[in-house]
């Protein structure tokens, strides 16, 4: 199966792990950020659009350490990792 994005495609090259590593990091400094302004006294209506986007940051999360390594694709695709 093709990859879909440009992301896909990363990781599936030669420097998947690296671009996992740094993809993992991105999402949970972006979590550490949501988070702070989550607890923060914010209107109800962008409390929540931050609490929004800190389940869509965790879901990623997840969904980036599900992803196979290279080595251990085979022709998996995107809805059976979730």
């Amino acid at each position: 199966m093709p990859a879909l994005t440009d992301l896909e495609h990363r990781l599936a090259g030669p420097q998947a792990d690296q671009v996992r590593q740094d993809l993992q990091e991105r999402l949970l400094d972006l979590e550490q950020r949501l988070r702070q302004e989550a607890a923060r006294q914010l209107p109800r209506d962008d409390y929540q659009q931050v609490a929004g986007l800190l389940e869509a940051t965790m879901a990623a999360q997840q969904v980036v350490r599900r992803w196979p390594l290279p080595k251990d694709r085979q022709d998996l695709r995107f809805s059976q990792l979730l």
